[in-house]
């Protein structure tokens, strides 16, 4: 059975964010040098926008992806599509390297971030409690550089940002080896950027 949450706000949290890509544009390297909850808060949508409309365009898209097998929240007033990929199903046991299983797991949202104008593109990346805070944040950066620097090289899309956040924002108690794995996961956030908003108000 598939749970839709709706988010209205994020927690902030303290997290360490990582620089965009090299080939990216000035505009999205300054948007990697914000922190993690401020980045997912831009660009904004105002009162004088026609929100009705995103929220409807976010959830056909969240259905869509739901039906591609994707675990997907909404969030930001139900404007930010948010998918969630456990990390066993991207990379192997403590290692950095993006599989080739991860790749195909990540192909089919290549079609949605493929234009910067419609979405910008947020990645974070969480691990579970063990090991050292160091350890935890310097795989979770390096598992989110990872697949940044993969979705950059498939997509025309330049305003890919990602963030490595540890142990942060648990989703379930660390209490189980099942609840760790959980927590330890992509989020991948769809954030209306200037062309869709400029669509919602046509």
């Amino acid at each position: 059975m598939l749970l839709w949450t709706f988010v209205a706000l994020v927690g902030m949290t303290n997290v360490q964010s990582i620089a965009a890509n090299d080939s990216q544009s000035d505009s999205a390297s300054n948007t990697g040098m914000l922190a993690y909850e401020e980045n997912i808060m831009l660009p904004e949508v105002s009162d004088e926008d026609n929100i009705e409309y995103l929220q409807e365009y976010q959830l056909s898209q969240a259905k869509s992806l739901v039906k591609k097998g994707f675990d997907v929240e909404l969030m930001r007033n139900r404007e930010v599509i948010v998918i969630i990929v456990e990390a066993e199903k991207l990379f192997a046991q403590n290692d950095n390297v993006l599989t080739d299983k991860g790749k195909r797991e990540l192909t089919p949202i290549l079609d949605y971030i493929a234009d910067s104008n419609m979405y910008k593109v947020v990645l974070a990346m969480y691990a579970d409690n063990t090991g050292s805070e160091y350890y935890r944040l310097s795989l979770s950066e390096e598992r989110a550089e990872s697949v940044q620097y993969w979705f950059c090289s498939q997509s025309p899309n330049e305003n890919i940002v990602a963030y490595g956040l540890g142990g942060e924002n648990p989703l379930y108690p660390n209490n189980s080896v099942k609840n760790r794995a959980k927590n330890r996961r992509l989020e991948i956030l769809l954030i209306p950027n200037e062309g869709l908003i400029k669509q919602a108000n046509e």
